[in-house]
């Protein structure tokens, strides 16, 4: 009975076939080499960061430093109204 089971070779049976699949193989092969290196490339390189990321962090920095200019100039120049506001300054008493 065991002498009765055929093994069945696709390579011999179909040509097209056996193309088609090999050159599959190897594309995917080929691809996933080409991701590899090119990962390691990235790497070495030092460019697996943003593209923009240093002018995100300058911008954010920026109007951080802005907020602090503007809480310094309110803090300096309490106390002082400008023409046309409704605010009441208080003068101190002259002696």
């Amino acid at each position: 009975m065991a002498d009765s089971v055929v093994p069945f070779n696709m390579f011999k049976a179909n040509p097209l076939l056996m193309m088609i699949h090999m050159s599959r193989y190897i594309g995917t092969k080929v691809l996933h080499g080409c991701d590899y290196l090119g990962e390691k490339l990235a790497y070495f390189f030092g460019i697996t960061k943003p593209k923009y990321e240093s002018e995100i962090r300058e911008y954010y920095w920026m109007m951080e430093q802005e907020k602090r200019r503007k809480e310094r100039m309110s803090q300096s120049f309490s106390g002082w109204a400008e023409m046309g506001e409704d605010r009441v300054v208080v003068q101190p008493e002259k002696r």
